[in-house]
């Protein structure tokens, strides 16, 4: 409660400072540019709730995967199954589900291509321009739709100036070893290319004491190179081309509680968070391959754009689900999953000014296809009872869709905006299990039987958004937003039979009403951003943890079906403060009062008035930043993060086995830059409290079983510029 009453009390105490004070700096917050309305705005002048991070913050924060930009963003949160599964929840929406036949509630795009897979989507994020974050559903502005909302990630394109730089962590914890190099080249007037690639290993952070290696560890190589065509002033093309591979070992879980049933047998759990014993400590083999080429045309009073992109994602991974050692203990779950998608995306659009500039405008077709191949296999045994099924999905899926968007200018004050969109989704889906004993064992479990269908389903909808906006002042707006979103059904992912296998479920929409106020004051040097909200959920899809024989645990296996309604109501504040020339301060808040209203399983529990699972009520951030000049030593900057993620469940009976205690974690990092900026040194932490913590948790009766993040992190590094830039 303190630390509630401290964040909205903040903001209220700074305001109240003299003016003297800020008259003696002459200093200013600088203006974040963003095209989260596909338009270069000011992000002061977007009627929607953005969070954005530009380049200089990027490499300030450390934000290096998808699990940084959560941290610092209001409303957001990320519980990773696997580096193969990133869950990601925004204002309470998001998904679970990782079977060929489901889809993210949301999504990550990067230079306008969306990754429509979750299994492809948590990347490695180096040579960064700026990322947006769109907190709510997004339908009318992007190629594919987001019921939950966005992540925009804006790579640096190629640029007329040859440069680039060299950085290396040689130095940290768990022998990290870390090096990122870029090259720009300007071959001529028309052309230019620019190649960047990272690297990035250590070893693992927590010990199998099965083996007595390090598990969970980091080990990617990540490459993209674009070329940039443009031979006039109005045409631009840039082809990109990426590719992302992962070797990693370990892939571990730990009975954290472990609770009675994790005992049964008398097993003899490790009480060290960080000791692991797992029947095999387990891997995952990634590679991505990704291929872009945007074209933009400028024609009469606007811009035409198409975006072809083509991606392709192999993971082989295997993971110990239960983490417990056998012998003795009587239940053994081991999951092996080997996948390879193709998606192939293809976008147009039109945006325009019309009517003397008082109309801004955007029109777009979207065409989506994607084939997965999926082949999971359970390797089980409980109670000396062996099972060894394997789940075979071959999954097509086409989306189509046309959306729009127009803003007219009543007055250079007030503005109304209309949005809408259609979108079609067909499935087909092709699914078998085989029993890999050859039919000699007993039980199939998780499946309760062999089986071969083939069926398809198709959805569609239309959804629409309104707001209106009022500049009170040049520096303050206020808004108002009314939005639909859709995202569309799918099939289950391991279902235990036939039956289950061809019952498809249902698509899940949103309504959602937004009040905003975005302001600056004194002379822009402090901004404040908030939102006000509530979201009314129909059919939301859940993943739960069922058992496919009633009352038999060796048959628990994730089911997704609909719940019947949720509301989500919330405030989001963000605060930046420029007090003096070198020092900044800021933070985010979020409360989440997000419940079901209408939802009874389908094992009968009536859920009415619970928790919606991974939403915690509150969280937020602070950070201050202090930047001085050391003579002809050279700049320091000195910056520390308190990032605090509140009380949540991981399931959504609210079960006490799943509800996960609040959490701060501390980071903090000092940088030299030499007087030329060509060099510069930093030294970082993170998580420098050493907070033990689950990421995220299935419960079976009152054990859980879970990741738990990361421990303190820390490394020396070194980056060199060179060139022109």
């Amino acid at each position: 409660m303190y630390r509630r009453k401290l964040l909205i009390v903040l903001p209220l105490i700074m305001s109240t400072l003299p003016m003297s004070v800020w008259a003696e700096n002459e200093v200013a917050l600088e203006e974040i540019v963003v095209t989260a309305q596909r338009r270069a705005q000011s992000m002061q002048d977007v009627p929607v709730a953005v969070s954005a991070f530009d380049e200089d913050t990027i490499e300030k924060m450390r934000i290096e995967d998808i699990g940084d930009i959560v941290a610092a963003t209001p409303s957001f949160s990320y519980t990773p199954f696997s580096q193969v599964d990133p869950q990601l929840f925004i204002r309470g929406i998001g998904s679970s589900d990782d079977g060929a036949g489901g889809d993210p509630s949301v999504l990550i795009f990067q230079d306008d291509v969306v990754f429509a897979r979750a299994s492809g989507a948590a990347v490695n994020m180096f040579d960064v321009q700026r990322i947006e974050v769109l907190r709510g559903p997004q339908s009318t502005l992007y190629g594919k739709n987001a019921v939950g909302g966005a992540v925009h990630v804006v790579t640096n394109d190629p640029t007329d100036q040859f440069g680039g730089s060299l950085a290396v962590t040689a130095l940290g914890d768990h022998d990290r070893f870390e090096s990122t190099g870029v090259l720009n080249v300007p071959i001529n007037d028309e052309l230019q290319f620019r190649i960047a690639a990272t690297t990035k290993e250590s070893d693992g952070y927590n010990r199998s004491l099965t083996t007595g290696r390090r598990v969970d560890g980091e080990g990617n190589i990540s490459v993209r190179a674009k070329l940039r065509y443009a031979p006039s002033d109005t045409f631009e093309g840039i082809l990109a081309i990426s590719y992302s591979e992962d070797d990693i070992y370990g892939n571990t879980r730990k009975p954290a509680p472990a609770g009675t049933f994790a005992n049964i047998g008398g097993t003899n759990i490790a009480p060290d968070l960080r000791d692991r014993q797992p029947n095999e400590d387990g891997f995952l083999d990634r590679e991505i391959t990704g291929f872009s080429w945007k074209m933009d045309w400028q024609v009469g009073n606007g811009t035409f754009s198409s975006v072809t992109a083509f991606r392709n994602v192999e993971i082989n991974w295997f993971q110990d689900l239960a983490g417990l050692p056998t012998p003795p203990f009587i239940l053994r779950t081991s999951n092996l999953w080997r996948e390879e998608s193709d998606q192939f995306s293809q976008e147009f659009r039109y945006s325009f000014d019309a009517m003397d500039d008082r109309l801004h405008g955007l029109v777009g077709l979207f065409y989506l296809t994607e084939e997965v191949d999926r082949e999971e296999e359970f390797i089980r045994s409980f109670a000396g009872v062996a099972s060894n099924p394997e789940f075979n999905q071959q999954n097509d899926t086409t989306s189509y869709a046309v959306f729009g968007q127009a803003t007219y200018d009543f007055s250079d004050k007030l503005h109304l905006t209309l949005g809408t969109r259609f979108t079609a989704d067909d499935k087909e889906i092709d699914l078998a299990v085989v029993d890999l004993s050859g039919g000699t064992l007993p039980s199939l479990a998780p499946a309760t039987e062999t089986y071969a269908i083939d069926t398809d389903e198709g959805w569609d909808e239309i959804t629409s958004s309104v707001s209106l906006d009022y500049f009170v002042t040049d520096d303050v707006l206020i808004y108002g937003r009314i939005a639909e979103g859709y995202k569309s059904g799918g099939f289950q992912t391991a279902p235990a039979s036939a039956v289950a296998a061809l019952q498809s479920y249902d698509p899940e929409t949103a309504l959602t009403f937004e009040l905003g106020v975005k302001a600056e004051w004194w002379d822009k040097r402090i901004r404040t951003n908030i939102s006000v909200f509530k979201n009314d959920y129909e059919d939301l899809q859940v993943l739960q943890l069922v058992e496919a024989v009633p009352g038999d645990l060796s048959t628990l296996i994730l089911v997704t079906d609909n719940a019947a309604d949720a509301e989500i109501k919330g405030v989001e504040l963000e605060v930046l403060a420029a007090l003096t020339e070198g020092l900044t301060v800021g933070g985010t808040y979020s409360y989440l009062d997000a419940e079901f209203e209408d939802y009874v399983t389908n094992k009968g529990a009536d859920l009415a008035g619970f928790k919606l699972r991974r939403t915690p009520e509150d969280s937020f951030s602070i950070f201050a930043e202090y930047a001085f000049n050391a003579g002809n030593v050279g700049d320091i900057v000195i910056r520390a993060d308190l990032q605090q993620k509140g009380d949540q469940f991981f399931e959504n009976d609210n079960r006490a086995v799943s509800f996960e205690k609040g959490y701060d974690l501390i980071n903090a990092s000092v940088r030299w830059i030499s007087t030329d900026a060509r060099w510069q040194v930093s030294l970082w932490g993170k998580n420098l409290g050493d907070e033990e913590y689950r990421a995220t948790s299935i419960s079976v009766a009152d054990s859980g079983f879970s990741r738990i993040g990361p421990p303190r992190t820390w490394g020396l590094s070194f980056k060199y510029n060179f060139g022109d830039s």
